[in-house]
């Protein structure tokens, strides 16, 4: 990221001038990131070890350092919100120079610079990628006077709905899979069941084993008349 010339533009109805500055080189975290942000570019490289950042990250917040667990949420803010400081700090230093210039006093120097500030002319590229602004509607009970109270911010926590009504249904759902499958094999146990049973008892078999056993009788008896009457012979 080279050295830039920006333009400052108050709003309108501003007494504020709009304002050319040269800001100086990025500082080192913001550095780090750009570095970083360039590796990730370069096709040739297989793997990116962010190890400079992550020094310039534990300068600013020492309780990373070392090998402990840590929040990536924290982390993040720490990054963004260090970046965004040094960026401030930079545009601060090309206003006060560029205002430095005329023959006002550094008291005087020092309020135009806060000014600058005061109407939001120093966004800088972490406010444009993740900045945002959230309005609040604000209404006095006695009065019932409304206004609008604006914060800016860099990352917003946001509750995650307790769907028990669908959990509740999902849970319905399961249990009748479940039951459904449990009446199904036991179905089909009781159809194996069936088929591989002998049913002995059955009137029918036991007709057909006392015909069975008449004609053995009746072929026994035939044998042994035959049987007498070769002996007589």
């Amino acid at each position: 990221m080279p050295d830039s010339t920006i333009i400052l533009k108050p709003p309108e109805f501003s007494i504020t001038e709009p304002l050319v500055v040269m800001l100086d080189p990025p500082r080192p975290l913001t550095l780090a990131m750009c570095q970083f942000l360039a590796d990730m570019q370069e096709t040739k490289k297989r793997s990116v070890t962010p190890r400079e950042l992550f020094s310039q990250i534990c300068k600013k917040a020492t309780r990373f350092k070392g090998y402990q667990q840590q929040d990536s949420q924290e982390l993040l803010r720490y990054l963004l919100d260090g970046m965004r400081t040094e960026e401030i700090q930079r545009t601060s230093a090309a206003i006060f120079k560029a205002l430095n210039n005329s023959d006002k006093g550094n008291e005087v120097l020092k309020k135009e610079v806060k000014e600058y500030e005061k109407k939001k002319l120093m966004h800088s590229f972490v406010d444009r990628i993740f900045g945002g602004e959230l309005t609040s509607t604000i209404m006095c009970e006695e009065c019932q006077t409304v206004s609008l109270v604006h914060e800016p911010f860099l990352d917003l926590s946001l509750p995650v709905l307790n769907d028990q009504n669908g959990k509740k249904n999902n849970v319905k759902k399961l249990q009748k899979k479940e039951i459904d499958s449990c009446e199904e094999n036991i179905e089909n146990e009781c159809y194996v069941k069936k088929r591989n049973e002998i049913p002995v008892t059955s009137k029918h078999l036991q007709k057909k084993e006392k015909k069975i056993a008449k004609k053995q009788a009746k072929n026994q008896r035939h044998q042994q008349k035959f049987q007498e009457k070769v002996i007589h012979l």
